[in-house]
Formats: structure tokens, sequence, C-alpha cells
């Protein structure tokens, strides 16, 4: 099976880490989609929100 990873605009790229926010597998019956969490750094790897909860988990 093939997975394509998906890199959405704006967030850090951790492709090169061998991972991403969202990658898709097809099967026989459907393609699944697995989603990883997220991590306090922008797309230019600047901590973000450090020491606001909020901020870093995107509650905001």
């Amino acid at each position: 099976m093939s997975r394509t990873m998906h890199i959405p605009t704006g967030i850090f790229d951790s492709s090169r880490y061998g991972f991403a926010q969202v990658a898709t597998v097809p099967t026989p019956f459907d393609v699944v989609v697995h989603l990883s969490g997220q991590v306090a750094w922008d797309a230019d790897q600047n901590v973000i929100g450090a020491g606001d909860i909020a901020k870093v988990t995107g509650m905001v």
C-alpha cells in the first residue's frame, strides 16, 4: 500500500522527519486518514504561544 503525506499550508513541514500532520492510505474498502498531533512551531520552526496553552493547542 502507498501512503500520501499532506502538509497543510502555514504549519511546520515535518515530512523531513518522516511524518506529516495528515497521511492517507488507500485500502480495498476506502481511504484511511491518519492525523497526527501538533507541535508549538510555526512554518519557520519558531516556537509559538510559549506559556499560553490556548495558543499552543490552537484553541485561539
